[in-house]
């Protein structure tokens, strides 16, 4: 060329290379912010318009690089010696590879942020006029080559001239908030609402849904993200200094494998050519081989690989024992507002899907970031044995397959995501068939219940078949993208080694780099699939454990110290929903050593007042003292250490008789057992059975009938010996005989003992030393068993009525009316 101006060249070969660097960090880091946000638009069509518009432009823009890549083809065809400088191939090669991608997203993705857009035309615009201004003033134009380039970069500089006016008017119309676009929509959706459209109170694991939704709504998805940094201490042992050795030596042999895989294609095109420089001498170049072989040997299954493999089975077991004991853990402290409307079998799934996080740490320390590394290495190296332009093919066939993999993941994820929810769902059908035998055989629901099974697990399983149908054409196409640039690098690579500029040795390195290549970005696609899967398969267990417990230790609480039992309720007042109360205004007093009962109808608020005295539940206002001590000032374990409760509707382990006494005391001996047993009246029962104390209670006590259950129940309560009784009708399933013997030792157990009633054999309470009968939140009648009968009013009819019934039919009362007494033990107040 003639007319060069030394300072306008060099100028014009450092943009020509750092055009498109700077393009693609500015969209690569633009876009990952602006995806970590919501923006949406408040002129939806006017928006579309200038949409359209941008698009054109865009297609319009790329043409134009493709038009000088398409010059520069034409112009070597026809004139052989023409020299193509490099720094203009990287340049149009960069450019179509981001402007392409850049153009894709913005026709793939409804609700576009415009701003890292408007951002890339600016850069663009102003790298194009610079390189235009050199370009004109650093060399004198010789041919019509060089007349049209001029006129295609002068046509670029207007097209982003317009892009960015038109751009400016995108980003003004756009604000940050959520988008209602479905591509938009945050992992994890439900409505913002406390109550459903009947407006009853949502579960609460879909409150911590919504608050989640919230949160990603506000902050995007980086939020989302950093929710799950709660799992990081289980799963990066930062704290477990032995387990962190593993993992440095897991990390080390990472990078050794990485530098082998490098020096092995490396160390094959040195024995090509030594093979190729001794061919026909008789000459066997045994240290190249053996360096070749010994690097192979070095990182198969005998060293490295079994070595990395051991290391991650003991990091694997630590991550597996850490997570389940924290999740456990977690889930056991929650207050009864989780545990009352869980569903055990969905939580147990849940727990399983959300196992997965385990491998996070493998994908991404070990894999995701290792590969990337691995990636720009091996272009580098390519680059080195050949030029830029070979090393341009292996980037834009690594970037072109990583977009595919990315988009193919933004399909899949609706698709897994429901096929993780109805596994769920399955696992929850099969554990509620399965723990309610007896009754799906009472109402002769065994094929219904089958039927139910095998239609959850058919559309579970179509699902997993439609998800990975479309996982196998993704994985077509995206092995088509790494053929068609192995074809490519192999063009080049024969045409260098037919002009004499490479050996053949360099095209074996090459085939060997490509197929070293290929594993890895493989591996790189398998494992942002996976880290994908993960985060979604462990949402559900994400919103377990965000799930916060409703009663909760103070920091400054101390350990209850009872030394009378006295217990006072001062001004009690209670909601389970705020628009309709449950207690209000309660007030009394339980003396050291007294027996309170409460009576009242179904609903009333009886065991809400043990609830509360227990701490299930913290009151809403006022306050509850024993000996003086608030209980929300003390801790959770030493209050219910002090109390012993026996439920109306008792459950046991699926263990030994003697296991599940035991329960009530760790350290008690069996001598005690047999005391506690004896006092409960079941002693001589358990020693009838075949086992005796050994015997097996079955899944929730089901082989020990009612009373037997009860009994059992009690004896634990006898055998904990605590300072506080509660009974929620604890005779109620006992034969008259049974129930006398169980009433002495009651009295026997509440000397020096504060005991709480709740009653609905009222004849079981006639020595009680407090009955308080409680309506519709309110105590309305206080006194003892003669003094609420001389009363005449809600007590005495009650009596009167269940006395009547009882002379009538030997049978506790159930609810009925305004004046019975409900005996359904799966009632709550």
């Amino acid at each position: 060329m003639l007319g060069k101006d030394v300072s306008a060249i060099t100028a014009l070969e450092a943009l020509s290379y750092a055009q498109g660097i700077v393009l693609a960090v500015w969209f690569g880091a633009s876009t990952a912010y602006a995806a970590s946000q919501f923006h949406t638009s408040t002129k939806v069509k006017y928006i579309k318009r200038q949409r359209i518009v941008a698009v054109i432009l865009m297609s319009f823009l790329l043409l134009g690089y493709l038009g000088e890549g398409i010059l520069y083809v034409v112009r070597i065809a026809r004139n052989p010696n023409w020299e193509l400088q490099e720094e203009n191939v990287v340049r149009v090669v960069l450019a179509c590879c981001v402007w392409g991608m850049v153009e894709v997203i913005a026709l793939d993705v409804v609700d576009v942020f415009w701003m890292p857009y408007l951002g890339g035309w600016i850069l663009g615009l102003i790298f194009e006029v610079v390189l235009l201004i050199l370009s004109a003033t650093g060399n004198t134009r010789t041919n019509i080559y060089d007349d049209a380039r001029l006129g295609l970069q002068a046509g670029r500089v207007i097209l982003l001239s317009m892009l960015v006016i038109n751009g400016i008017f995108l980003v003004g119309k756009y604000t940050h908030g959520p988008s209602t676009e479905e591509e938009r929509q945050p992992l994890i959706v439900v409505e913002d609402s406390n109550y459903d459209s009947d407006g009853e109170s949502i579960h609460k694991g879909d409150k911590t849904k919504a608050d989640i939704s919230k949160k990603i709504k506000e902050d995007g998805w980086y939020a989302y993200a950093k929710r799950f940094s709660v799992f990081i201490p289980y799963v990066f042992p930062v704290k477990e200094r032995r387990i962190m050795v593993f993992l440095v030596l897991r990390g080390i042999l990472t990078v050794v494998d990485l530098l082998i895989d490098l020096l092995i294609p490396l160390q094959l095109g040195i024995l090509t050519n030594k093979l190729t420089e001794v061919t026909g001498t008789g000459v066997v170049p045994w240290k190249d081989i053996s360096i070749w072989m010994g690097l192979q040997f070095l990182r198969g299954p005998l060293f490295i690989q079994m070595a990395q493999q051991l290391l991650l089975t003991v990091v694997s077991i630590w991550q597996s024992v850490a997570l389940k004991t924290f999740t456990f853990n977690h889930i056991m402290s929650l207050s009864m507002e989780f545990h009352n409307d869980k569903a055990s079998g969905e939580v147990t799934q849940a727990i399983s899907q959300g196992e997965a996080l385990t491998n996070l740490l493998e994908d991404v320390c070990f894999e995701l970031m290792p590969l990337i590394f691995h990636v720009f290495l091996t272009v580098s190296f390519v680059s080195y044995l050949f030029d830029v332009n070979l090393a341009l093919v292996l980037l834009v066939s690594s970037v072109s397959y990583t977009w595919c993999v990315a988009r193919s993941t933004k399909a899949f994820r609706p698709i897994r995501r429901k096929y993780v929810e109805l596994s769920r769902n399955k696992s929850n059908v099969m554990y509620e068939s399965i723990g309610n035998w007896q009754t799906v055989t009472y109402f002769n629901r065994l094929s219904h219940s089958m039927k139910r099974f095998r239609d959850c697990t058919l559309e579970v399983m179509e699902l997993r078949l439609k998800y990975w149908i479309l996982i196998d054409i993704w994985y077509g196409l995206q092995q088509n993208i790494l053929q068609l640039g192995l074809l490519c690098a192999c063009f080049l690579a024969a045409f260098k080694i037919a002009r004499g500029e490479q050996s053949v040795g360099s095209f074996i390195a090459l085939i060997s780099y490509w197929q070293g290549l290929t594993h890895p970005i493989s591996v790189l696609a398998r494992s942002y699939r996976n880290v994908a899967q993960y985060l979604i398969d462990a949402e559900r267990l994400l919103q377990l454990v965000l799930t916060k417990p409703a009663v909760v230790d103070k920091e400054e609480a101390e350990e209850l110290n009872i030394t009378d039992g006295r217990v006072e309720f001062k001004n009690v007042s209670f909601a389970y929903d705020e628009r309709k109360p449950t207690l209000i205004d309660v007030n009394f007093t339980a003396e050291p050593g007294n027996t309170v009962a409460f009576v009242g109808e179904t609903g009333s608020g009886k065991s809400t007042m043990l609830k509360l005295l227990f701490r299930f539940y913290d009151v809403k206002s006022g306050g509850i003292e024993i000996d003086g001590q608030n209980i929300k000032d003390v801790t959770l374990s030493s209050l219910r250490e002090h109390m012993g409760v026996v439920p109306q509707d008792s459950t046991l382990f699926n263990q030994s008789i003697m296991e599940n006494v035991r329960y009530a005391r760790l350290e008690a001996t069996d001598e005690e057992i047999y005391e506690a047993c004896k006092a409960a009246s079941i002693h001589e029962k358990i020693l009838s059975f075949p086992d005796g104390y050994a015997s097996k209670v079955g899944e929730r006590g089901v082989k020990l009938s009612g009373g037997e259950l009860q009994r059992v129940s009690i004896a634990r309560v006898l055998l904990k010996n605590p300072k506080i009784v509660l009974l929620d009708e604890a005779t109620s399933a006992v034969d008259s005989e049974t129930e006398g013997q169980i009433q002495d030792a009651f009295s026997r157990l509440s000397v020096g003992r504060t005991t709480f009633v709740i009653a609905h054999r009222l004849s079981t309470i006639m020595d009680a030393n407090l009955i308080l009968v409680v309506d519709k939140g309110h105590i309305i009648e206080r006194g003892t068993h003669d003094e609420l009968l001389a009363m005449k009013g809600k007590f005495f009819k009650l009596w009167t009525k269940q006395r009547g019934f009882r002379d009538s039919k030997d049978s506790s009362v159930t609810a009925g009316g305004d004046d019975l007494i409900a005996t359904d033990p799966s009632q709550v107040d």
